[in-house]
């Protein structure tokens, strides 16, 4: 969307990506703020955005990416959902999303998610189908946008 050229070096994990900012190795690097928690308290490195649509209430004084005009539209956040094998019976789907939603409405869970980098967005089965489908076809646009091909 920027029309930004980067070269990806590819990490093992967070840790060596965020030592190698600190030492000026790289010039920065997208890792989740779960991560980035102690080097960001330590004063090591300087969170310049998260990639969600708006501000997190977890970090709410670092700024969007799409607050910056020119991508109003940008979006790209890390998600967890829960998966059931093919011909999973609609009635144990509906059981297990219930039990998982109603674990995620009890404020401690929430507050403990949130202070590790997470906000809780409980969903219905169908909610989640049209998320992913919407999701798919994002990452569907940028993979063909970019000429990204399978190696």
């Amino acid at each position: 969307m920027a029309g930004i050229k980067m070269v990806h070096a590819p990490y093992k994990g967070a840790s060596g990506q965020l030592v190698d900012v600190v030492a000026g190795t790289v010039p920065f690097t997208f890792v989740s703020y779960t991560a980035a928690k102690g080097f960001i308290q330590d004063g090591k490195v300087k969170p310049i955005a998260v990639t969600s649509a708006r501000r997190t209430a977890f970090a709410p004084n670092i700024p969007a990416i799409a607050e910056y005009a020119p991508l109003a539209k940008y979006q790209l956040e890390n998600w967890f959902g829960l998966f059931a094998p093919a011909g999973t019976p609609d009635a144990v789907q509906q059981k297990l999303n219930g039990a998982v939603n109603d674990a995620l409405k009890k404020p401690e869970l929430a507050k403990r998610l949130q202070d590790q980098g997470g906000e809780v967005s409980p969903m219905t089965t169908q909610q989640f189908r049209d998320f992913i489908k919407v999701e798919s076809a994002k990452f569907e646009r940028i993979v063909e946008a970019a000429g990204i091909a399978a190696e």
